[in-house]
């Protein structure tokens, strides 16, 4: 078959999340989203950025510039469901703006996710949990209110989540993380009613994890785990969960993590088992990451290699040795965390580690796929 030549997808042959054009990716969900990276054969890169950090460049998101540098996933940091904001996002950024006129529901699928509020969302996945794989569009409200008025009058009541406005504007899927841990405040946590806030502002995918500081343990992120998917089936939502470091809750004892930790997450209902980076944390060799993704695929979840050591902000040789050993470790997708300078990877490194996994062919297309393409 030409290079050209793409297959047509089946229940055997998913389309590959690596070709798909953006208005595609906004309809991602579940299972099929999970179908759609691991057909991708290693070559998916997500993105993490600061909700409340400056953009790095006036005009757009952090997510947006990450988007037009390759990457194909969007991973929101500290975003709060309770007091949502993402800096830089008309209508979810400072006090005083309003959301425009695009961020209005309309009849066209979106990736605002379940709908009003929680309880819809609820309602939505219990609808879902004995039925197909194929996500609902949902009505596109948020449930939440555009932080003000304009002075050209009131801000419209239910616009888009900011979740779904971001992956409108940027063409990619939109996730966040919640974090297992007291430590941070309440809109953070781990909690079912936190994941499904989130998905009625449009997240995509959730990530269970800690940031720095915050004690988040294993054990924690099982319990964590177990209780969002209760409410929130793998039909509805793709469920990401893991450790990029210490978090507070290491101190360089062994093991940082083992086998039997990763088999009690996928136990737990998660699709994507979150793991360091060979030479991110101090220990995790090429060796040692290889024996967490066979762990992690032989539960039946795929892997995903993240880069969460500010290492995103190195040089862009050390980018691509990290990439081509992750990827000769076997994960799924791969990750960049949010610490070049503050907020988001350096965009050059998202460059070079999107062409070190997959080539300037696959990269420079999904930089250049407009947002308009079906």
């Amino acid at each position: 078959m030409s290079r050209h030549e793409v297959p047509l997808p089946t229940p055997t042959n998913p389309a590959r999340l690596l070709e798909m054009p953006p208005a595609r990716l906004l309809a991602l969900r579940g299972r099929a989203l999970r179908d759609a990276i691991a057909a991708s054969e290693g070559r998916v890169l997500a993105a993490e950025t600061v909700a409340v950090a400056p953009p790095l460049v006036d005009g757009v998101t952090n997510g947006e510039l990450a988007a037009a540098f390759g990457a194909d996933l969007l991973l929101v940091n500290v975003y709060d469901v309770l007091r949502p904001r993402i800096a830089g996002l008309p209508g979810w950024d400072e006090a005083g703006t309003a959301a425009p006129a695009w961020a209005m529901p309309t009849d066209e699928p979106t990736a605002a996710g379940a709908g009003s509020s929680p309880q819809r969302a609820e309602a939505d996945a219990q609808r879902d949990e004995g039925g197909s794989a194929t996500p609902a569009a949902g009505d596109g409200r948020s449930g939440v209110e555009p932080r003000a008025a304009s002075a050209a009058g009131p801000a419209p009541s239910s616009p888009l989540g900011p979740l779904a406005a971001l992956a409108r504007l940027a063409g990619r899927v939109v996730g966040i993380n919640l974090e297992p841990s007291e430590r941070v405040p309440p809109g953070r946590r781990a909690t079912p009613d936190n994941a499904l806030r989130a998905v009625a502002q449009g997240a995509q995918w959730i990530l269970l994890t800690g940031n720095p500081q915050t004690g988040v343990t294993v054990e924690g992120i099982q319990r964590a785990a177990a209780a969002i998917r209760r409410v929130l089936p793998p039909e509805r939502l793709l469920l990401a969960a893991g450790r990029m470091h210490g978090a507070g809750a290491w101190f360089g004892q062994e093991p940082f993590l083992d086998e039997a930790a990763i088999q009690g997450l996928v136990a737990a209902g998660v699709d994507v088992v979150a793991l360091p980076a060979p030479a991110t944390v101090p220990g995790v060799t090429v060796e040692q990451a290889r024996r967490w993704v066979g762990a992690a695929h032989a539960a039946g979840a795929l892997a995903m290699a993240t880069v969460g050591t500010s290492q995103e902000g190195a040089d862009e040789a050390t980018v691509r040795h990290i990439a081509l050993m992750s990827k000769a470790c076997g994960f799924d997708l791969h990750h960049l965390g949010d610490a070049g300078y503050h907020g988001v990877a350096l965009p050059e490194n998202i460059l070079a580690y999107g062409i070190a996994i997959r080539g300037r062919r696959h990269t420079y297309r999904r930089m250049a796929m407009s947002t308009a393409r079906a």
